[in-house]
């Protein structure tokens, strides 16, 4: 997250980030931001550090009512396919931060990383706004995320890495090595009715004229929603993919209830064109037992850590979960914004 309302001092920074907290790093931020805007001497300049959500050590620098944010990534492969990722997405004009610099170089300076240099988008997550605008907030967000999924192409995968052939398909021996991790919890016959099912709406799923761009990592801290728009950030995990797997992510991730995904999804509806509600309804299923599935080895993982839980309470939740994906998988079932509840 990049808002004002999540900054904290340095000094308060995570352990694991101690770069931020290095006097010859910071120092050397700041010269370097000084020098790249032209920043007059002597202009007092603020550093903060948000608080949450973080795979990489981000600093916010902000002086005179301008601001940047800086990222500082330690392997080259992540620094260089962000860098990139970003380029690309900004130049096909959509609502995501301007690439300001980056810079191999810096691995040699105090920092030890690679820099990034990004553009400072003023707002709030979903969780920072007020309670009154939350319909218009989701709102933006949705048409954010349908203007990102009408960048279309003809094949999957990554933006420069394009896969012939079904998402679906590609995905699924994916989905079925997460259900894998949770047969230790289930009855083998429901895992191997599963398995069939999953493995029979992979190949029902119909493989669209043209696959979508993708976000590949929505949650409620990668959408700022600023004055006038929603801006998409932290887009590493880019790609061209099935527009049902962001989709069931936002309705979980950034809605609360049924209702609310509702206002989500008409929202997004009025921002895409062609069949693209059609093909939500036909690909859901999917995507939405692939998600039910991952956040349940997950939760799993964790009741099994905590020794204050039951040994017979993982069992139970799986239970739960697979006839949850059960009735997803069935043609008659609800949608899974409906049965949001359940998880």
């Amino acid at each position: 997250m990049i808002e004002a309302s999540d900054a904290r001092g340095a000094e308060e920074g995570p352990a694991r980030y101690a770069v931020l907290r290095d006097a010859d790093a910071l120092a050397w931020l700041r010269k370097r931001v000084h020098a790249r805007f032209d920043v007059p001497d002597g202009t007092s300049m603020d550093l903060s550090f948000p608080k949450n959500g973080l795979r990489t050590p981000i600093a916010v620098a902000r002086w005179d009512g301008d601001g940047v944010v800086v990222k500082v990534f330690r392997r080259p492969r992540a620094f260089l396919r962000t860098a990139w990722q970003l380029q690309h997405l900004h130049a096909r004009g959509l609502p995501v931060p301007r690439l300001h610099a980056w810079s191999i170089r810096s691995y040699f300076s105090p920092l030890r990383g690679y820099l990034m240099i990004e553009q400072y988008v003023a707002g709030d997550t979903i969780r920072g706004v007020a309670e009154e605008r939350r319909p218009d907030a989701l709102a933006r967000i949705a048409r954010a995320l349908a203007t990102l999924h009408e960048c279309r192409r003809h094949w999957h995968g990554h933006i420069f890495l394009p896969r012939p052939g079904s998402y679906a398909r590609f995905c699924l021996p994916l989905v079925l090595a997460r259900l894998g991790r949770l047969e230790r919890f289930a009855d083998a016959h429901r895992i191997a009715e599963l398995r069939a099912t999953l493995a029979r709406r992979a190949r029902e799923t119909a493989q669209p004229d043209a696959y979508s761009l993708l976000h590949g990592h929505v949650n409620h801290g990668n959408f700022i929603v600023g004055e006038r728009e929603a801006v998409l950030i932290d887009t590493a995990s880019a790609h061209y993919g099935d527009p049902a797997r962001d989709l069931v992510r936002a309705f979980h991730r950034l809605c609360r209830g049924a209702e609310e995904a509702a206002h989500f999804q008409d929202a997004y509806l009025a921002g895409r064109t062609g069949t693209a509600q059609e093909h939500l309804a036909r690909s859901e299923p999917l995507y939405a037992c692939d998600y039910v599935i991952r956040l349940t080895a997950r939760q799993v993982r964790a009741a099994r850590r905590d020794p204050t839980v039951d040994e017979a309470e993982p069992r139970a939740r799986v239970a739960r979960r697979l006839e949850l994906c059960s009735r997803l998988l069935d043609a008659a079932g609800s949608r899974f914004r409906e049965r949001m509840a359940e998880l």
